[in-house]
């Protein structure tokens, strides 16, 4: 008998750093074709596990199957007006999807959220969320450790129930409205020699420095300027490679078919 556990692992098989074009592929989602959407704002969790579709509800977002691929998710705002311009604002910005784009292809543990077609929604891949209960994986604690640490200054939402394992294993941090941030008052970057040494050592970490602040050299830095700002810092004292890099390997860029 396959528990809901193996069958949310074996919906994992097509991940890719390029899943993008996936999506592109199996076309746009127009919004008369979700299941059911005029009753996606019901409070009452036990009716929505009988909508079609229905994965999960955030503060924000409601999260339901992509209709043309069990590898994907949409995610639509609840019905108010505050979450549906917040979901502009914050969520559909094409600059922003790309920057993050390049920034989960370099390697960093992320799972970024494709803008839709005209109404309002993003795509994402869909990652198993179960092995974060519990946390009593070894594994799993040493990979977010250094995942944490990895995104520290670039992502505010890093608790671990913003993760979830890729079909590769790999932990990816799949709620990034929370970027922007100010410098993380526990990993105060003032002495980046000291940063580099002692907040990122220990895990392995390396930046690739040069190629994000190439990035942004002709762009507007806008939500992640903080994080180019570190990056400036780093630079001189990083091993500087070419993607992110944990113990002198690609980490979240390998294991994928």
């Amino acid at each position: 008998m396959v528990d809901a556990f193996d069958q949310a692992w074996s919906l994992l098989k097509n991940y890719t750093p390029n899943w993008r074009d996936e999506v592109r592929d199996i076309g746009p989602v127009e919004e008369d074709e979700m299941p059911f959407i005029e009753q996606w704002d019901t409070d009452d969790d036990e009716y929505k596990e009988d909508i079609e579709g229905f994965l999960n509800s955030g503060s924000k977002t409601h999260v339901f199957e992509h209709p043309w691929s069990e590898d994907f998710v949409v995610k639509v705002p609840h019905d108010d007006d505050y979450y549906r311009d917040s979901f502009k604002t914050r969520r559909m910005k094409p600059d922003e999807a790309e920057t993050l784009q390049f920034l989960e292809q370099l390697g960093y543990p992320l799972a970024p959220e494709m803008p839709g077609s005209e109404w309002e929604h993003t795509i994402q891949p869909k990652l198993n969320a179960n092995v974060m209960r519990g946390g009593g994986n070894m594994d799993v604690n040493q990979q977010f450790e250094v995942a944490d640490r990895a995104l520290a200054h670039l992502i505010q939402d890093r608790h671990k129930g913003n993760y979830g394992t890729d079909s590769a294993g790999h932990l990816r941090n799949f709620d990034l409205d929370g970027i922007g941030i100010e410098f993380d008052r526990s990993l105060q970057a003032d002495n980046p020699e000291k940063y580099q040494t002692e907040a990122l050592n220990p895990y392995g970490i390396q930046h690739p420095t040069s190629k994000v602040l190439d990035f942004f050299n002709d762009r507007d830095e806008g939500r992640f300027k903080r994080f180019n700002d570190l990056m400036r810092l780093l630079e001189p004292y990083s091993d500087n490679p070419n993607t992110l890099t944990i113990d002198g390997k690609p980490k979240w860029l390998e294991g994928y078919e």
